[in-house]
C-alpha cells in the first residue's frame, strides 16, 4: 500500500484519487489458536472485522471510523455516492457515504443484520432467503 501511494503522489494525483483498501473477511494470522489454512482460520470475531478504508482528502474525513456494521453489499452504493454516481435501484445495500463526508457529523445509521443466506427450498427451485439479525 505504500508504494503505490508513494508513486500516487510521485505522478500528482494522489489529492485527486479515491483510494480503497478492502477484503473478502478478516485474518486471525495464527491469533486464538486457529491456524492459517484457508477455512480453519474464518472463524470468531476477528474473521468479521473486514477492512475497508478510504483515502480521497476533502471527501472522505480523515481518520474517522464508522460505527455502523458495515456488509459488503454497502460498498458498491457507498463508492457510487461518493463518486457522484446514482446507484441503480436493484442494488441491496446502502450507501455509507453520510458517515464519511467531513463537512458534518455523521447521523445515526440502523443496525442491520450482518447475513442473508440463499438456498434452494427441498425439490424445488425457488431461493428462499433468511436474515440473521445482529446479536
Amino acid at each position: 500500500m505504500g508504494r503505490t501511494m508513494e508513486e500516487l503522489e510521485r505522478r500528482g494525483p494522489a489529492e485527486d484519487t479515491l483510494v480503497v483498501v478492502l477484503s473478502d473477511h478478516g485474518e486471525h494470522l495464527e491469533e486464538s489458536d486457529r491456524g492459517m489454512g484457508h477455512g480453519e482460520h474464518l472463524w470468531g470475531g476477528e474473521a468479521l472485522r473486514v477492512p475497508f478504508i478510504l483515502r480521497w482528502p476533502g471527501k472522505v474525513a480523515e481518520g474517522r471510523e464508522v460505527a455502523t456494521r458495515a456488509r459488503a453489499i454497502d460498498v458498491a452504493p457507498t463508492l457510487l455516492e461518493l463518486l457522484g454516481v446514482e446507484t441503480p435501484a436493484r442494488f441491496q445495500g446502502r450507501s455509507l457515504a453520510s458517515q464519511l463526508t467531513p463537512e458534518r457529523e455523521p447521523a445515526m445509521l440502523e443496525e442491520l443484520p450482518a447475513l442473508r443466506r440463499c438456498f434452494r427450498a427441498e425439490g424445488g427451485r425457488r431461493a428462499l432467503r433468511t436474515v440473521a439479525a445482529p446479536q
